[in-house]
C-alpha cells in the first residue's frame, strides 16, 4: 500500500484563546516585468541643393543680361559694320579684387593678364579649357582657384627672366602630345626650360612655388613641371596627383613622364600628396652645363612633416622603367628629414631593364640618400628593387631616428632586383643614432636582399642605430661564392682581372648598436672573387648572423679573407641552421675563408653548439659548452685552427673536437644579465613553486629560456601563520638539452618548458592561502653577476573547493519544498537540476542552510545537486595560470560528477546529490492559527486560519496511476501547559457538514491523477475555513493549547 504522511501542529491560547497555528511557507514566484522601449524612427526630410553652373568658352564672352540686350539691338542696326569689323568685339577685363588679384574667366583673359606687365596677381574664377600656349615673363602669383583646368596639349612656358613664381590652388590635366614617337620625358604642363632647333631658349633658374591645394586629375598624361635648372617648392600643399602618362601604343603604363623634373624639389611645411597611379615622381636627369646656375643641394628634399605617398597597385608596369625617383648627375641628395616627414611607395611596377631596377635610382657619383630626425622612407614593392645607387662614392645615411624600410614580395627571378643595390665603388651604408633603422625584408625569390657589385664598401652602424636584413629566398640550396642566390647580403666581384676589388667592412660601435642579418635558405654574407670580409664589433654592441647553407662544408659568412674581431660585445650570435643527415653531411659551418682568415673574441662569454646536434634541431636548446668571461683566438682556412684561450674549459672543448670552428654550427655570447621573467602565482593546492628565467638576446629579439644550471635563484616563503618563521630556498634553472624535446620542467603535466626553476615547499606541505613567495636574489652561476630584475612577491591563492554538503534531508519527492544541511560557513549553496540552478542561499555562520524548492520542478528520478561555492573569487584574475575547472568568477565550487585532480592537492570530491522519489505525495497546510478565545462559559466556535497561499496538492508519479484517498486524524489532542486535554473539539468541513476529527481516520478526499503534475484540491480547504473548533463550557480552561494532526495519502481500498 502506497502511503504518505504529514503532521499538522495546532495550538490555542485561552484568554481564553484557543490557538491552532499553521505555519506554511510558500515561495512566491516573482516575475520581473521588463519594459521594452520601442525604437521609433523619425521621418527625415532631405534637402538637396542643385548647383547650376554654366561653362563659358572663349568664343562667348560673359556679360550681364542688359548688356547683351543692348548688343543685340546694336546688331540689328549695324549689320554692315559688324561684317567688316569682325575683330572689333571688345574683351571685358575683370576688375581687381579687394586682395589685389586681377580676375580672369577665360583663356583669352588669362593671356591678356599675363601680357600686361602691370599685373602681379591673377585669379581664375572658373574652370578653363585652354586653347593656346601661355607664357610667363615676369615674377607673378597665379591663383588657379582649385578649379579643374584642362590644358589639352597646351602648356605654360616660363621665360628665364623671372626669379620667383607662385602658383596657388593648382588643379590641371593634360593630354598626350601625340606624334609618332612623342618624347614626353621632357614634357609637362609647366615647362621652364627648352632649346629648339632654331635656338629659342627658356632657361629658368629661379623658384617656382606651389601653395594651397595641388591636384592633377582625370589621369593626366603629362606630369606637372619640367624645370631642370630651377627650384620647385611645394609649400604646405595638399592634393591628389592622378597622373597616368603613357607611351604611344601603350594604354596603361607609367611612360617617361615625371610629376616633377627640376634641379631641386622641396616638399615642405606639412605638405600632403598622394599619387594613386603615379609611377615616376621626381627626376633630375640633365648633365653637362645643366648646373642650376650655381645652386646648391640639388635633388629632392622632403622636410618638416611633409608626406608623399605613391601607390601603383597595378601589375601592368612598363617593360623598362618606372622609377619613383631617378637622378643622373653626381652629388645629388634625396633627403627626408623631420618628425612626420615620409616618402612612401607601394608599387607593382616590374622594371625589366637591369639598368633601371630601382624604385629609388641615383646614378651619379657622390649621390646620397639622407634620412634623419624621424623622417621615413618606406617602399613596398612586388618585384622591382628598392634602391639602386650606381655612382662611385655614393652613400645611404640614416641618422637621428630616421628610418628606411624596404619590403619586397619577390624578385621576378632577376639578380638585380634587390632591396638595396650598390653598383659603384667606395659606397657606404651608415646607420647612426638611437632609433635610426634600415630594415630590408625580402619575402621570396633567390636574388640577394642587398647587393654590392664591387668591393671597398663600408657598412657602419653606430651610436644605437640598427641595420636589419632578411632574405626568405626561394627555399632551394645553392653553393656559396658562385653568385647563385639566396644571400642576405652579397658582394659581387665585378672588378675584372686587372683591378683589386678591395674589402667589404662591417663595423658596429656604440652602445646598443645592432646589425642583424638573416637568410632563411642561404648565406648571411657571401662574396665572389677576391673580395675580403672584415667584421668589427665594439663594446656593448649587437651582431647577429643567422643563415642556412646548402652544403655542410660551407659557411653562413664567406669571403676570400675573413676577419672577425669582437671586443666586449653585449651580444653576438652566428648560427647555421642547416640540419643535414649522415649521407649529405650534418649541420653546416659558420665561417668560410682562406688561410689568412681569423676570429678574435675579447672579454666575452662564449657558448658553442656542435654540428652533430643539428639532426635534432639543437639551435635553440642548451649549448654543448658555455664559458664565463674569457678570450678566444682562432685562425686558418675556414677558421679551423684553435689558437688560444685563457679558459681551460674552452681550451678543452676545442681540444676534443680538434678542428677549430669546423665542428660547430653555432657560436654565441650573451653578456647581458638574466631576468626573472615571472614568478608563478602559487595556490593552496601546491607543494612546489615555479618561476621562469629568461636571458635577453638581440636588441629586438625575444629573450631565450635560461639554460640548465645557468642561473641560481633564492626564493623566500613567508607564511600567513605568523607563528612560523620565513624560509629561504635556492634552486637552479633547468633548460632543454636532449633530442627528446629537452629535459625542462613540466609543472603538473602542463607541458615542458625551459628556463624554469622549481622550489619544493618544506616538509612536503602544501602552501596555505595567504602565504607569500618572493625571489629575493638571483645570479649567474658562471661569473656570479647578480640579477637585478627579480619580479614581485606573489600571494598564495585559494583554489580548493569546500567539502561537499552534508544533507539532513534524506527523502525528496514532488511535494518537497526545502532541503536542509550543513557545509562551509559563508559558502554559496546552489540547488541544481541538469546544471540549471533552481535556488540558492548562503550557509550561515553555524554552517547550516535551508534551500527552498520551487513549485512544479521535481519529478520522480530527477537528480538534484547541492553545490557549494566558497565565493573566494576568480583565480585567473589573481594571476593563477591554468586554474582548475572548479574555479569560476564566484569562487571554488564542487565538481559535478567525478573528482577533479589539481596540482598536489587530494582530488576534489563531487557535489552532494539526492534523487527525487516517485509514488504518492502531497502538499497540505502544516499549521493553523485559531487565534485567541475568551472564556464566557457558553459554547463557542473558532475557525482555523492558514496562510492565504496554502494549497492542497496531490502528486502521483507512479508508473500506473490508481485511485487514492487522503485522510486526517488527531494524533495528539489539544493539551495545555498543565496537561489538561480537551476532547472532541476539532471539526473538518466535508461537503456541507462539519465532521469531528479525532483519533480515527477521517476521509477528506478521494481521487485519481492522470499526469505526473500536481492535482489541485485546494478547494477542500474551504477558503481557509475548513477547520473549526467547538468549545463547550467544560473545555474552556485557560492556557496555551497545542495539538497534532496527521494527514495520510494512501491507495484507495479496492472492493
Amino acid at each position: 500500500m502506497n502511503q504518505y504522511v504529514k503532521k499538522l501542529i495546532a495550538s490555542i491560547l485561552f484568554v481564553f484563546p484557543l490557538l491552532m497555528v499553521t505555519s506554511v511557507f510558500a515561495d512566491v514566484e516573482k516575475t520581473n516585468e521588463s519594459t521594452q522601449s520601442e525604437n521609433q524612427s523619425f521621418d527625415k526630410t532631405t534637402f538637396s541643393e542643385e548647383s547650376i553652373t554654366s561653362e563659358t568658352t572663349e568664343s562667348q564672352s560673359e556679360v550681364p543680361t542688359n548688356k547683351r540686350q543692348e548688343e543685340n539691338k546694336t546688331s540689328e542696326t549695324s549689320e554692315v559694320a559688324e561684317q567688316t569689323s569682325d575683330s572689333s568685339e571688345a574683351v571685358q577685363v575683370r576688375a581687381v579684387s579687394a586682395d589685389g588679384y586681377s580676375e580672369a574667366a577665360t583663356t583669352e583673359e588669362l593671356a591678356q593678364l599675363l601680357a600686361d606687365e602691370s599685373v602681379t596677381k591673377i585669379r581664375l574664377t572658373q574652370p578653363l579649357t585652354l586653347d593656346r600656349e601661355l607664357e610667363i615673363k615676369r615674377d607673378i602669383v597665379i591663383d588657379f582657384g582649385g578649379f579643374a583646368h584642362n590644358f589639352g596639349t597646351h602648356h605654360i612656358y616660363i621665360n628665364e627672366i623671372p626669379q620667383s613664381i607662385e602658383f596657388q590652388n593648382f588643379k590641371g590635366t593634360a593630354a598626350h602630345p601625340g606624334g609618332l614617337l612623342p618624347n614626353i620625358d621632357g614634357n609637362a604642363i609647366i615647362i621652364a626650360y627648352m632649346t629648339d632647333f632654331w635656338g629659342s631658349r627658356y632657361h629658368f633658374t629661379g623658384e617656382i612655388k606651389f601653395t594651397g591645394t595641388l591636384d592633377l586629375y582625370d589621369g593626366s598624361k603629362l606630369g606637372l613641371i619640367y624645370a631642370p635648372r630651377a627650384t620647385v617648392t611645394l609649400d604646405g600643399v595638399s592634393g591628389v596627383l592622378d597622373v597616368q602618362p603613357m607611351k604611344e601604343g601603350l594604354n596603361a603604363a607609367p611612360g617617361k613622364a615625371y610629376f616633377c623634373r627640376s634641379y631641386q624639389l622641396n616638399v615642405i611645411n606639412g605638405s600632403q600628396l598622394y599619387g594613386p597611379y603615379l609611377g615616376k615622381f621626381y627626376g633630375f636627369l640633365d648633365s653637362g652645363d645643366e648646373t642650376g646656375s650655381g645652386k646648391t643641394a640639388p635633388g629632392i628634399h622632403i622636410l618638416s612633416g611633409s608626406k608623399v605617398s605613391l601607390d601603383y597597385d597595378r601589375a601592368d608596369g612598363v617593360s623598362d622603367e618606372g622609377e619613383a625617383v631617378d637622378t643622373l648627375p653626381g652629388n645629388v641628395t634625396f633627403e627626408v628629414s623631420g618628425s612626420g616627414s615620409e616618402f612612401s611607395v607601394n608599387t607593382k611596377i616590374n622594371i625589366t631593364n637591369d639598368n633601371n631596377r630601382g624604385i629609388i635610382q641615383m646614378r651619379g657619383s657622390g649621390s646620397k640618400v639622407a634620412v634623419s630626425n624621424g623622417g621615413k622612407i618606406t617602399i613596398n614593392t612586388a618585384t622591382t628593387g628598392g634602391f639602386r645607387l650606381q655612382g662611385d662614392s655614393s652613400q645611404i645615411h640614416v641618422s637621428s631616428g630616421g628610418q628606411i624600410s624596404v619590403k619586397m614580395a619577390g624578385d621576378d627571378d632577376q639578380p638585380g632586383n634587390n632591396g638595396m643595390r650598390f653598383v659603384g665603388k667606395g659606397l657606404s651604408l651608415i646607420v647612426e643614432g638611437a632609433g635610426s633603422v634600415i630594415d630590408i625584408d625580402k619575402q621570396s625569390g633567390r636574388s640577394s636582399a642587398v647587393r654590392f657589385e664591387n668591393g671597398t664598401q663600408k657598412l657602419t652602424v653606430t651610436n644605437g642605430g640598427s641595420l636589419r636584413v632578411r632574405n626568405a629566398g626561394d627555399g632551394k640550396s645553392y653553393v656559396n661564392r658562385l653568385n647563385q642566390g639566396n644571400q642576405a647580403i652579397q658582394f659581387y666581384d665585378a672588378s675584372g682581372f686587372l683591378e683589386s676589388p678591395g674589402s667589404a667592412d662591417f663595423t658596429v660601435t656604440g652602445e646598443k648598436s645592432n646589425i642583424d642579418i638573416r637568410a632563411d635558405s642561404g648565406a648571411t654574407v657571401d662574396t665572389t672573387g677576391d673580395i675580403d670580409l672584415n667584421f668589427t664589433a665594439g663594446e656593448k654592441t649587437y651582431l647577429v648572423m643567422v643563415g642556412k647553407t646548402g652544403e655542410d662544408k660551407t659557411g653562413i659568412i664567406s669571403g676570400d679573407v675573413l676577419n672577425v674581431d669582437l671586443e666586449s660585445p653585449t651580444y653576438f650570435d652566428f648560427q647555421n641552421k642547416r640540419i643535414g643527415s649522415e649521407t649529405n653531411g650534418i649541420g653546416g659551418w659558420v665561417f668560410q675563408g682562406n688561410g689568412d682568415s681569423s676570429l678574435k673574441i675579447a672579454h666575452s662569454e662564449i657558448a658553442l653548439w656542435r654540428k652533430t646536434g643539428a639532426t635534432f634541431d639543437n639551435f635553440e636548446k642548451d649549448p654543448d659548452y658555455f664559458s664565463d668571461m674569457t678570450d678566444l683566438s682562432i685562425n686558418g682556412t675556414d677558421l679551423g685552427n684553435f689558437v688560444s684561450s685563457p679558459s681551460a674549459g674552452l681550451t678543452n672543448e676545442f681540444a676534443q673536437t680538434g678542428v677549430g670552428m669546423k665542428n660547430y654550427n653555432r657560436i654565441s655570447a650573451n653578456n647581458q644579465l638574466p631576468m626573472i621573467e615571472s614568478l608563478r602565482v602559487p595556490t593552496n593546492a601546491d607543494k612546489k613553486i615555479y618561476g621562469h628565467v629568461v636571458v635577453p638576446e638581440g636588441v629586438e629579439a625575444k629573450p631565450r629560456d635560461a639554460w640548465t644550471g645557468e642561473v641560481e635563484v633564492t626564493l623566500r616563503i613567508t607564511y600567513a601563520d605568523t607563528t612560523k618563521s620565513p624560509v629561504e630556498i635556492t634552486a637552479l634553472t633547468q633548460g632543454q638539452t636532449d633530442e627528446n624535446e629537452g629535459a625542462g620542467y613540466n609543472p603538473w603535466g602542463e607541458g615542458e618548458q625551459g628556463g624554469l626553476f622549481e622550489v619544493q615547499v618544506p616538509n612536503d606541505e602544501r602552501l596555505k592561502t595567504g602565504d607569500k613567495v618572493q625571489v629575493v636574489a638571483a645570479k649567474k652561476v658562471r661569473g656570479g653577476q647578480e640579477v637585478t630584475e627579480l619580479d614581485s612577491a606573489k600571494t598564495t591563492v585559494d583554489v580548493i573547493p569546500p567539502e561537499p554538503a552534508k544533507l539532513s534531508t534524506t527523502l525528496i519527492n514532488a511535494a518537497s519544498r526545502s532541503i536542509t544541511g550543513t557545509g562551509e560557513a559563508g559558502s554559496l549553496v546552489s540547488l541544481k537540476k541538469n546544471q540549471a540552478v533552481l535556488s540558492e542561499t548562503t550557509i550561515d555562520d553555524t554552517g547550516k542552510f535551508v534551500l527552498s524548492i520551487p513549485e512544479n520542478q521535481l519529478f520522480a528520478g530527477d537528480v538534484l545537486e547541492i553545490v557549494l561555492n566558497d565565493q573566494a573569487g576568480e583565480a585567473a584574475a589573481k594571476g593563477v595560470q591554468n586554474k582548475p575547472s572548479t574555479n569560476d568568477e564566484i569562487g571554488n565550487h564542487n565538481p559535478s560528477d567525478t573528482p577533479v585532480v589539481y596540482h598536489d592537492a587530494p582530488p576534489f570530491a563531487p557535489a552532494a546529490k539526492i534523487v527525487v522519489e516517485g509514488g504518492l505525495s502531497f502538499l497540505a497546510p502544516s499549521k493553523l492559527d485559531f487565534g485567541q478565545i475568551k472564556a464566557t462559559g457558553l459554547t463557542q466556535e473558532a475557525f482555523g486560519q492558514m496562510d492565504a497561499q496554502e494549497k492542497l496538492w496531490i502528486y502521483d508519479q507512479r508508473e500506473t496511476k490508481s485511485p487514492w484517498i487522503l485522510t486526517i486524524k488527531l494524533s495528539q489532542p489539544f493539551t495545555n501547559d498543565s496537561g489538561f486535554s480537551m476532547q472532541d473539539v476539532l471539526y473538518f468541513k466535508k461537503g456541507e457538514e462539519y465532521q469531528l476529527v479525532n483519533e480515527e481516520e477521517l476521509e477528506i478526499v478521494e481521487g485519481q491523477n492522470s499526469t505526473n503534475a500536481q492535482a489541485d484540491y485546494s478547494e477542500y480547504l474551504n477558503n481557509g475555513r475548513a477547520f473549526k473548533l467547538v468549545l463547550t463550557k467544560e473545555n474552556q480552561i485557560a492556557g496555551n493549547y497545542s495539538a497534532e494532526m496527521t494527514w495520510t495519502l494512501a491507495d484507495a481500498p479496492t472492493e
